[in-house]
């Protein structure tokens, strides 16, 4: 059996995964390891869509990667489908889309998020040109001011060996921001 990595870098993590293609589930798991679902993992084939949108447990965060190829599905793109992901997210949580820059829709997925996302939303440009994730915050973040947030950035990368000092860096080019901080709340 392979290690679980998230066994060692967040071990009081507990996911949820929602696939609509059981195939890619099959693939997942045959060439990428993905295990079978545990009490710290749950995979479900089903509709996120539907999911969300009807009863069940509030969530920190909901990470939502949904193109087909071409863009982002409707069903997943949708103010609808935004404010159930606002709906089940517990206080603080927030959400993570990812989009693509290029996209004929770009501007309009992003309206709807921050349509929906009252609370405040921001933008970071992906190391792969074109990706860009937008975060929806349930609740006002209120001012993030750089030098915080860079201290942060620090405890995280070691902590995690990611890179968010770069992160950081990178939300200055899509955000209202000044020099000393950036704006992610709503009316900011």
């Amino acid at each position: 059996p392979f290690p679980r990595p998230r066994d060692h870098r967040l071990p009081g993590a507990v996911s949820e995964v929602l696939e609509v293609n059981p195939d890619v589930v099959a693939i997942a798991r045959r060439y990428f390891q993905v295990p079978a679902s545990d009490e710290r993992l749950t995979l479900r084939v089903c509709d996120g869509a539907q999911f969300l949108a009807g009863a069940g447990p509030g969530y920190d965060a909901i990470l939502v990667d949904g193109y087909d190829g071409e863009s982002l599905v409707e069903a997943l793109s949708s103010r609808a489908f935004f404010t159930s992901c606002l709906k089940r997210l517990n206080a603080g949580g927030m959400v993570a889309v990812n989009l693509w820059g290029s996209d004929r829709k770009f501007n309009e997925y992003l309206g709807r998020i921050e349509a929906a996302f009252e609370g405040g939303t921001l933008c970071l440009p992906a190391e792969k040109p074109g990706n860009i994730i937008a975060f929806g915050f349930r609740d006002p973040p209120g001012r993030l001011r750089w030098e915080a947030l860079a201290a942060r950035a620090r405890e995280l990368e070691a902590r995690y060996g990611l890179e968010f000092g770069r992160f950081v860096k990178a939300l200055r080019s899509m955000n209202r921001c000044d020099d000393d901080g950036i704006h992610a709340g709503a009316g900011s």
